[in-house]
């Protein structure tokens, strides 16, 4: 047996490190992170509005001996090109997740969306449901105003998010803190993705996704209870609306 594979399944080790990659949509070239395992069934990781597929950090490497964790990067965050008119509406930023989900050949994955990225996996389980064989749809976009971008300090930032992911260890939050901002010499952070995406995504013409009756694969609706974003009553709503699905409430945090 090749060293490649593993001696009880015969699938291949994963490579010891993530990988980041590239594709296009729409003209404009996007970046993913793909934690390797060719052979393994494929999770799709598919992070908010102002997050990054960094998020997925802690996630990926207790599912990568099991899954291929691919992570998509929106367009206008982190490395990922932004489009020149501020184009972060739901049809474009679903025409990239379709785009993604061609080019790595997406089949039969476990989707898991946060916020924004929770109703575009979503879609992608409705419209491509080959594509995704299970769905875990965790909080949603909030309907507030996009929140402060630029802080005097690493430690002010910090502070900030800790406020608004309450429930979270400072270690965690500090470790996300440091993939989505950046720093000048003059020890400000600010965050990295554009900041036009929030506002133009939430207050765009075109309607947000509402599609859930349409899902067909089993889903988990996923929510912490302490969430200023998507609330008890509207997580019923979508469970109920979603004909092979779950709720769970998570005790003591939020987003």
């Amino acid at each position: 047996m090749r060293r490649a594979e593993r001696a009880g399944g015969g699938r291949r080790r994963p490579p010891s490190r993530p990988v980041r990659r590239s594709y296009r949509s729409e003209g404009l070239r996007l970046g993913y992170i793909d934690w390797g395992g060719q052979d393994l069934p494929h999770m799709l990781a598919v992070h908010d509005l102002g997050d990054s597929p960094r998020t997925w950090d802690l996630l990926a490497p207790a599912m990568r001996g099991e899954f291929r964790v691919l992570a998509p990067e929106m367009r206008g965050h982190g490395e990922s090109d932004r489009p020149v008119a501020a184009e972060y509406g739901q049809d474009r930023l679903y025409a990239d997740i379709a785009a993604f989900a061609s080019e790595v050949g997406l089949g039969g994955a476990v989707a898991v969306g946060h916020g924004a990225g929770a109703r575009l996996a979503a879609r992608l389980a409705a419209e491509l449901p080959e594509a995704v064989s299970t769905l875990v749809v965790y909080d949603l976009e909030a309907g507030s105003d996009h929140p402060q971008g630029e802080w005097a300090s690493f430690e002010e930032l910090v502070d900030h998010l800790c406020t608004r992911r309450p429930g979270a260890e400072r270690a965690v939050i500090d470790r996300q803190a440091r993939s989505l901002t950046g720093g000048g010499l003059d020890g400000r952070r600010a965050f990295k993705h554009d900041s036009a995406a929030y506002p133009s995504y939430m207050g765009g013409t075109e309607a947000l996704w509402d599609g859930w009756g349409s899902i067909r694969c089993p889903t988990l609706v996923l929510r912490g209870r302490l969430s200023g974003d998507l609330g008890h009553g509207e997580a019923v709503r979508i469970a109920e609306a979603v004909t092979r699905s779950r709720l769970a409430e998570i005790e003591g945090t939020g987003r």
